[in-house]
């Protein structure tokens, strides 16, 4: 059995998930945002030969949920549904807006 990168963001994240779901913290840490940052590299890694505008936005998102996983926080905005949202809309543009 041999481990890839993605595999092994893929088990990072879910060790994350198990230490937020405990209630464990580290200073202004989001364990929540930083797993799910790391789950959202999983879909990016493999997709990196053909970049298109869905992926650019999902690279997007990546960045805010480690900006939200390391603590970064801009007046009332909740960095993890802004995050969530840039992933959804990379979802949704992905049939539309393919560059080949």
């Amino acid at each position: 059995m041999s481990l890839s990168t993605t595999v092994v963001l893929e088990i990072a994240a879910l060790i994350l998930f198990v230490l937020a779901a405990t209630g464990l913290s580290y200073k202004k840490v989001d364990l929540l945002a930083a797993g799910l940052g790391l789950f959202v590299l999983t879909f990016l890694i493999p997709e990196l030969s053909h970049i298109t505008f869905s992926m650019l936005v999902l690279a997007l998102s990546v960045i805010a949920f480690a900006a939200t996983g390391a603590g970064w926080r801009y007046r009332k905005l909740n960095g993890i549904a802004i995050s969530l949202a840039l992933w959804m809309v990379s979802l949704l543009l992905g049939p539309f807006f393919h560059i080949p």
